[in-house]
């Protein structure tokens, strides 16, 4: 079985992997496969979409750090139920100012204190 691991050595951020390859890994149904796919930078941004709405929190985990993803996956992501989710999202480093600053109003304290760390960084 060829999985999104091996196909980036290892590594959910080599950007080596076909785009075919991984559009056809989406529907692997594997775990640690979709894991992969999801925090993988070269991933077409349909599958990100699609993976942005996945049931599984880990899915969603990985899509809201991949500096990939659009501003409409990020203000869906910043509206997941999952704290973790919303707490990843303030970590990505492409993270719009719009979407930091619905963050920064968070229910979550842990949330709206790193958004706001990453807002004050973008400002400098």
């Amino acid at each position: 079985m060829t999985t999104a691991t091996s196909c980036t050595g290892g590594s959910p951020g080599t950007r080596r992997t076909p785009r075919e390859i991984l559009e056809r890994l989406a529907g692997d149904g594997d775990r640690v496969t979709t894991q992969n796919l999801a925090g993988n930078p070269s991933t077409p941004l349909p599958v990100l979409t699609r993976l942005a709405g996945s049931p599984e929190q880990f899915v969603r985990w990985g899509v809201a750090r991949n500096p990939s993803i659009d501003g409409a996956i990020m203000e869906r992501l910043a509206a997941d139920p999952d704290e973790t989710v919303r707490f990843y999202l303030s970590f990505n480093r492409a993270a719009t100012k719009e979407t930091l600053e619905r963050l920064a109003r968070d229910p979550s304290e842990r949330v709206r204190r790193y958004a706001g760390e990453q807002l004050a960084r973008k400002a400098r």
